[in-house]
This record gives structure tokens, C-alpha cells and sequence, in this order.
């Protein structure tokens, strides 16, 4: 059972998340046309993942300590870094590139898992 203040904390840290990820989709896309976005989409071009790899593991030095770091937010991290949570954000800030993603699920969904796999190996 969840106390209150799991979910507050959880919730919080959503918050935070959501909003230091909105920061680098904006920056995201000012960089990338929905035009190349729609052409790495169709032929299958993992950006995603580098996009989500530095979103993660930033600021935190050398990627080791990032890794290790990161672990201890791996239920959370993987709570947000959905198919859903990644379009509504990019949805939110730039609509060219979310229906880009509600259009390409399948490319969204497999960079996530590579993602996920590469930041957390079994």
C-alpha cells in the first residue's frame, strides 16, 4: 500500500521531470524540423533514443555514476518513459512533432525499450 506521501513524492518528482524534459524537447525541436522528424520516423531512424539517453544521464559526470544514479530512480523513470508520456509531452510543446509520434508508434516504442535496455542491462 502506497502512503500519501509516496504518491506526494512520486508526484513531485514527475512534476520535475516533466518539466526538465519539456526543456530539452523544446531545444529538441527548435534543432530538428517536423519535416526530418517525419523522414527519421518513416525510415526507422533511432533519435529518440539518443535524445532520451542524454535527457537521463546528464550532468552527472562520467556515464557510470550516471547509470548508478539512475537505478535508484529506475521505478520512476520507467513509470514516465512511456509511448504516452513521451507524445503528450512533445504534443505540449511542439504539436508537429507529437503527431509525428501518434503516427509512428512502433518507432517511439522500440527506442524506448533500447533505452531502457541500454540504461538498465539485466
Amino acid at each position: 500500500m502506497t502512503t500519501r506521501r509516496e504518491l506526494f513524492l512520486e508526484s513531485y518528482m514527475r512534476r520535475g521531470a516533466e518539466r526538465k524534459a519539456k526543456k530539452y524537447i523544446s531545444k529538441f525541436c527548435q534543432d530538428m524540423p517536423p519535416e526530418d522528424f517525419r523522414y527519421a520516423a518513416e525510415n526507422n531512424i533511432y533519435i529518440i533514443k539518443d535524445f532520451l539517453r542524454r535527457l537521463l544521464l546528464q550532468n552527472a559526470g562520467e556515464e557510470k555514476a550516471a547509470r548508478k544514479k539512475a537505478q535508484s530512480y529506475r521505478h520512476l523513470i520507467e513509470k514516465l518513459a512511456t509511448i504516452e508520456t513521451l507524445t503528450r509531452l512533445f504534443s505540449e510543446v511542439s504539436p508537429e512533432h507529437g503527431k509525428v509520434l501518434l503516427q509512428h508508434p512502433s518507432w517511439v516504442e522500440r527506442q524506448l525499450r533500447s533505452s531502457m535496455a541500454e540504461l538498465f542491462p539485466p
